[in-house]
């Protein structure tokens, strides 16, 4: 590979990062290379052929490795006017394979979720995210009846669907809140739907979540994470143990490298999404939690990947999907200085496959 190329071993990178499936077989293709050309018995007769060889002064045919399996998985668009060029080389370009078909996304109307809206607070937040409220549930892994999902932070928006269009035979949030509290909540949809539900109350980055190890099948994290304090990967943690092994998380929060927040910056002001310092609250409401921290995609990566997730998604959306041209100009002035303009949207929707437990409980980009 030549020293401008480096688009081709990123591309090769992205496809093992992004396929689990590629990166298992090229391992395990990787280790039945070894075995079957490593093995001691074969070293020692090719090395005794080769000092043979030298012996009777005659040229030594070195053999030729046995042609690998094909890696399951398609190999990057890109790779492919690559194949010629690698040829001469005596390198054997990877045959593509036909991928398993993706498991279809579920189909979730706007009007299903805006149903069960409880007050017009409910209603109007429903309404300026629907956007990603549909995507959070198009992203979320089906499951069946013997499969438990946890939504953190629920609010009854999206958790009925859960069971009602994805499946899980037992739906459970949680909230913030002293220990050992469980609300019994029961909602009723415009339809006439009823969906019946407990909310555990503990805090995130401190407590034990109240859950046996590997209880749930999927996990929704969903606009949570940047309201933590102090201790992100306590929560990483434990939604890492409450998971099942090749369990899921789904995990949304704001872009802080997005175009608005770009366009923010350059127009001097601050890029945060909800930044602001929160007035006492009136009597009976409770205190809303600002925005501590906000993540970009890249650092929402390497936090999945810390915590024992591989990335099984990872993209950028807006909250609700409406035309945006103020932003124009940052796209333009990206691309004039060829600076990447993917993943640019308002908010990240992330998926992790939990593949062991957690690599790293104080990762240095997030600690000091």
């Amino acid at each position: 590979m030549g020293p401008s190329e480096e688009d081709q071993i990123f591309e090769y990178l992205n496809l093992l990062v992004s396929r689990p499936e590629v990166r298992r077989a090229l391992g395990e293709n990787a280790r039945r290379y070894v075995e079957r050309e490593c093995n001691w018995d074969l070293v020692a007769t090719r090395y005794a052929d080769f000092l043979k060889a030298l012996h009777e002064g005659r040229p030594w045919p070195e053999p030729r490795p046995d042609a690998a399996p094909a890696i399951d998985g398609a190999m990057p668009e890109s790779g492919r006017a690559h194949e010629q060029a690698i040829a001469p080389f005596g390198i054997e370009p990877p045959v593509p394979a036909r991928a398993p078909e993706p498991e279809p996304e579920a189909v979730i109307e706007p009007e299903y979720i805006a149903g069960w809206a409880e007050n017009p607070e409910s209603r109007t937040y429903i309404e300026t995210h629907t956007t990603r409220l549909v995507r959070t549930l198009e992203i979320t892994p089906r499951g069946t009846a013997l499969d438990r999902v946890l939504e953190m932070g629920a609010y009854l928006q999206i958790t009925p669907a859960l069971k009602t269009k994805l499946g899980y035979g037992e739906v459970r949030g949680c909230y913030y809140g002293e220990p050992g509290r469980v609300d019994r909540r029961s909602i009723v949809s415009a339809d006439g739907e009823t969906f019946e539900c407990e909310i555990d109350h503990f805090n995130a980055e401190k407590d034990s979540f109240p859950y046996p190890d590997g209880h749930f099948a999927t996990v929704l994290c969903c606009e949570l994470i940047e309201h933590l304090f102090e201790d992100p990967m306590h929560l990483m943690s434990e939604i890492n143990r409450i998971l099942k092994p090749g369990g899921h998380l789904v995990l949304t929060t704001p872009n802080v490298i997005s175009n608005r927040a770009i366009s923010a910056i350059l127009q001097g002001y601050h890029p945060g999404f909800f930044h602001a310092y929160i007035r006492p609250p009136k009597p009976g409401k409770e205190v809303e939690a600002r925005h501590n921290r906000e993540y970009s995609p890249r650092e929402v990566h390497r936090l999945l990947e810390n915590s024992g997730f591989v990335v099984a998604l990872l993209e950028t959306g807006e909250f609700r999907d409406e035309p945006h041209p103020e932003h124009g100009w940052v796209y333009h002035l990206l691309d004039r200085y060829s600076l990447s303009t993917d993943l640019r949207g308002d908010g990240i929707y992330a998926v992790g496959e939990k593949t062991g437990g957690v690599r790293e409980r104080y990762p240095g980009w997030l600690y000091t």
